[in-house]
């Protein structure tokens, strides 16, 4: 229901969700992600309308368009009316449903938050980092991401002649961030060089698949033959001393690695040959 005002006492539309699609209007052009709840842009609800229903004397009602001066209430009314919209099975019109992140995460970062004193200045930067994580963790954009860089790395490691093919098949990006305390500024000088340092700890069991074709060749008495090997490696565990450093001009780039090799706990499994 459309009200004229916030108290609402006069219903102006009753509009029924079933009938409309939910979208955002920007004037009809493409959108960017960071600009969708913007105050220029609008919720519209448009009338739905099925070809077979139309005839010449049909008319379509016209579109309502929503704004509001605030951004974020206008974010929380859009998923408010997508969850509220009716969904068909197989109808393409259907509302996107959101990604969810698994509640056992966000308890185990809370949990790792108040775990101890240590944790008491870094808290808020812990948790920002954390809950973006939980907010990107299962996304396609991600998992493409990673897998880009994973596979231009797979592709400089030089392999022994009996193995090829190798391909990344599955990427599970973990359930958890890293923890940074301990942050200490080390050095910023007239010059622009920028040196920070802080305590790493990671404990969210990334985890990558890898298929690799390998040949065995026995000798001339015996038929070579090759078979498929399926691996999955998992990253439990990293702690160590990091630093990010920044290089006075004229270089621009971010450069960040351990003082020294940090503690790793890593399991390699198979899983199949075929």
């Amino acid at each position: 229901m459309l009200y004229d005002d916030e108290e609402q006492l006069d219903v102006r539309h009753v509009v029924s969700l079933a009938h409309h699609k939910i979208s955002i209007y920007g004037g009809g052009d493409y959108i960017p992600e960071g600009e969708l709840f913007i105050k220029r842009n609008a919720l519209c609800l448009s009338r739905q309308t099925e070809i077979e229903e139309l005839n010449p004397d049909a008319r379509i009602s016209k579109p309502f368009y929503l704004f509001s001066e605030n951004c974020s209430e206008k974010e929380d009314f859009y998923f408010a009316l997508l969850r509220n919209h009716g969904r068909e099975a197989d109808a393409k019109d259907n509302p996107p449903i959101p990604l969810q992140y698994d509640v056992k995460d966000i308890i185990t970062l809370v949990q790792r938050l108040h775990s101890s004193e240590e944790h008491l200045q870094t808290r808020w930067m812990n948790a920002i980092i954390g809950r973006a994580f939980l907010s990107l963790y299962k996304t396609p954009e991600v998992e493409n991401y990673v897998r880009s860089k994973i596979t231009k790395k797979i592709s400089r490691v030089k392999t022994p002649s009996f193995l090829s093919k190798i391909v990344l098949r599955h990427i599970d990006m973990g359930e958890a961030a890293p923890v940074f305390t301990n942050p200490r500024l080390k050095d910023l000088t007239v010059d622009g060089e920028l040196i920070v340092e802080a305590d790493v700890r990671y404990a969210g069991n990334f985890r990558i698949e890898v298929a690799a074709t390998a040949r065995i060749d026995l000798g001339t008495r015996f038929k070579a033959r090759e078979v498929e090997l399926l691996l999955a490696v998992v990253l439990k565990r990293i702690e160590g001393h990091a630093m990010v450093r920044i290089k006075p001009p004229p270089s621009n780039r971010l450069w960040m690695t351990f003082a020294s090799m940090p503690k790793i706990d890593m399991t390699i499994e198979p899983i199949g040959m075929y």
